[in-house]
C-alpha cells in the first residue's frame, strides 16, 4: 500500500555561515601551503612535529571516512529492479552483506555487465489521493526499457514523469523546477469501463524514473485513480556470472580480486521504493597500507626535506655572521665578536729576504 506524500513544497534557505565557508577553507589551504613551503618561520623541530601531526591526523580521518562510507550503504529499490552495485569497492572490501525487506537474487561477475535480453511484467494499483497530496511509483530502468502506463483518473489530477532522485527532490522543494520534469499530463475524466489514458516511455538512459500523480483539483476533493504498468524491461546478461544468492532477503557476498561487479535483482513481489542495506567488511591489509604505511613513508620524506632545508638555511646564516665587521667601542673592553676569525700569515716578499750575515754586515757599516 503506497503512502501519500504532501505536495506543499518548502523553499531552500541560505544561511550567512555558508558564505564564510569558502573563505575559511581558502585560508586553511593558504596556511597549509605556507607551512609546507617553509614560508611560516618556526624551528625545524616544531615544523617536523606539526608535519607529523597533520599527516597522521589526515590519515586517520581519511581512514575513518572511507570505512564509514562503505560500512553502511542504502539503496532504494522497487519490484523487478535490476541494479549494478557500483557503490561498493572491490579493492577495499573483502565481502558485503546485503539485507532487504523483500526477496532478491545476487550475481557476481568477473567483467562489467552488458545489457542483453528483456523481461515483461505488469502491475495494477488503485489509489485515493487527497487534495494537494500525491502518490508515486519509482522504477530503476535500464536503457532500452519500454514503459507503458495506463491511467484512469478524474479531473484535477496531473500525471508527472521525473527522471532522477535529485530532480524528484527539486520538484518537491520548489514551485517550478524547470527542466526537472520529463513529462506532465493533465488527466481527463475516466469512468469505470472507459478507455484508460496511455502514456509511453522509451528509456534512453539508465536511472530512476518516478511516476507521480498529484491531486490539484479546484474543488479540493479526494480523487480516485487506477493505474496499470506494463513494462518491457531490459536486463543485464548474467549468464557468465555466479549466482551467489537466489530469492532470499539476506545474502553475504565474498569479493575476490577477480570480482568486477555485483548485481542485485529484485523479485516482482515487494514494496515500491523500499530500502536495501549493504554493509561491507574491509580488507585489513589494504587499509594498513593506505592509511598507515603510506603516511609514514610520506612523513619520513617530508622530514628529510625539512632537515635539508634547515641545514642549508643554517649554513647560509652562519656564513653571513662570519663576514660581519664590528665597530670597536670607546671603552676599554670594546665589543666582542666570537664568530670573527683572524688568520695570521707571514708577509710576502717579491724578492728573497736578506740573510743574517748580510743584515749584521749592514748594521756594522752603519755603526762605523
Amino acid at each position: 500500500m503506497l503512502t501519500d506524500h504532501p505536495t506543499r513544497r518548502r523553499h531552500r534557505s541560505s544561511e550567512s555561515d555558508d558564505q564564510d565557508t569558502p573563505i575559511n577553507f581558502c585560508y586553511a589551504i593558504l596556511m597549509l601551503f605556507m607551512f609546507l613551503s617553509c614560508l611560516l618561520k618556526m624551528k625545524p623541530r616544531t615544523r617536523i612535529g606539526l608535519m607529523w601531526f597533520y599527516v597522521m591526523s589526515a590519515s586517520v580521518l581519511a581512514g575513518v571516512f572511507v570505512y564509514r562510507h562503505y560500512d553502511d550503504i542504502s539503496l532504494s529499490v522497487s519490484p523487478t529492479d535490476m541494479r549494478l552495485l557500483d557503490s561498493i569497492s572491490m579493492e577495499l572490501c573483502s565481502s558485503v552483506y546485503i539485507r532487504a525487506p523483500s526477496n532478491f537474487s545476487v550475481y557476481s561477475l568477473s567483467t562489467q555487465p552488458k545489457i542483453s535480453g528483456t523481461f515483461t511484467f505488469s502491475k495494477t494499483m488503485s489509489n485515493n489521493i487527497q487534495y494537494q497530496y500525491f502518490t508515486k511509483w519509482k522504477y530503476f530502468h535500464l536503457s532500452g526499457t519500454i514503459a507503458n502506463v495506463y491511467v484512469c483518473g478524474e479531473l484535477g489530477l496531473k500525471f508527472v514523469i521525473i527522471k532522477g532522485a535529485d530532480n524528484f527532490q527539486d520538484w518537491i522543494e520548489t514551485e517550478d523546477c524547470g527542466t526537472c520534469t520529463k513529462h506532465e499530463y493533465y488527466l481527463r475524466q475516466c469512468d469505470t469501463g472507459s478507455q484508460y489514458q496511455h502514456f509511453y516511455v522509451n528509456v534512453a538512459e539508465s536511472g530512476d524514473y518516478y511516476y507521480v500523480i498529484i491531486n490539484g483539483a479546484i474543488d479540493e476533493s479526494t480523487k480516485h485513480v487506477d493505474t496499470e504498468f506494463i513494462m518491457t524491461e531490459t536486463r543485464y546478461d548474467v549468464s557468465k556470472g555466479v549466482e551467489v544468492c537466489t530469492n532470499i532477503s539476506l545474502c553475504n557476498v565474498e569479493l575476490s580480486y577477480e570480482s568486477k561487479s555485483v548485481i542485485i535483482e529484485m523479485t516482482e513481489q515487494g514494496d515500491f521504493d523500499s530500502t536495501v542495506h549493504i554493509s561491507s567488511t574491509p580488507r585489513a591489509y589494504v587499509y594498513i597500507l593506505l592509511f598507515v604505511v603510506f603516511p609514514i613513508i610520506l612523513g619520513t620524506l617530508f622530514t628529510y626535506i625539512i632537515l635539508r632545508c634547515a641545514r642549508k638555511c643554517r649554513s647560509a646564516s652562519q656564513n653571513e655572521r662570519e663576514s660581519d665587521i664590528f665597530t670597536v667601542s670607546n671603552n676599554e673592553r670594546g665589543f666582542e665578536n666570537p664568530n670573527f676569525r683572524l688568520t695570521l700569515a707571514p708577509p710576502s716578499y717579491r724578492e728573497a729576504p736578506p740573510s743574517y750575515e748580510e743584515v749584521m754586515a749592514e748594521q756594522r757599516e752603519n755603526n762605523s
